[in-house]
């Protein structure tokens, strides 16, 4: 009778902290930084005392991407370090779906921290990984954000290649068309670069009003 109230119990807390790490994604995609602050402290005793090591993960993620909101992109050493300490302890639990996401904001936060290469390395390592386990939203977006990446460092020849599989691909067109604007802001820099100011307008005003 123990063991069965103890297991009843265990799987009210999973519910429990489920519902809330549900929150603090709604307070994050709603830019409730404070309350979401507040929220994450809340419930920290719990999520490391009752929580899964999935429900650990989730809960170290959107502290990180708190980060992002709270700092408006401009991050510390701290997020930095943060982002690669979740990333390695998903990597030991073997949680799949949590390594590629995890995987892609470890490279996200190099991206904004202004270490490029490092991002990209980054996404290199997880972009194959995401198209092996047919996750084609975050392969999307970590083959979007390499592909900025490589533009910060001026690589127009790759930028121009990697712009070429996008969108001819097939791969991303029904998961990912929330970043084909990021893809269409790289074929510009591409243009401007090539100094085509008359394809740049002309493809302007095609995204502009299509």
């Amino acid at each position: 009778e123990f063991q069965r109230t103890r297991s009843l119990d265990d799987a009210w807390w999973i519910e429990w902290i489920d519902l809330q790490l549900d929150r603090a994604t709604f307070l994050y995609w709603n830019s409730k930084v404070d309350l979401l602050s507040s929220h994450l402290e809340a419930m920290r005793t719990d999520v490391f005392s009752r929580g899964l090591p999935r429900q650990q993960a989730k809960f170290r993620q959107t502290e990180i991407m708190t980060d992002f909101r709270r700092f408006r992109y401009r991050l510390n050493a701290d997020t930095v370090e943060n982002s690669s300490l979740l990333f390695d302890s998903v990597s030991r639990e073997k949680q799949m779906s949590m390594w590629i996401f995890t995987g892609f904001t470890k490279g996200f936060v190099f991206l904004w921290s202004e270490r490029m290469q490092e991002a990209i390395d980054q996404f290199d390592v997880v972009l194959p990984v995401a198209y092996q386990q047919g996750d084609l939203v975050n392969a999307g977006r970590t083959f979007i954000y390499r592909m900025i990446a490589y533009r910060r460092l001026g690589q127009k020849e790759m930028v121009r290649s990697l712009l070429k599989e996008y969108f001819h691909s097939g791969r991303f067109a029904s998961a990912n068309d929330g970043y084909a604007d990021y893809a269409h802001g790289c074929q510009l820099w591409v243009m401007w670069s090539d100094g085509d100011l008359a394809s740049m307008n002309d493809y302007y005003q095609q995204i502009v009003f299509r």
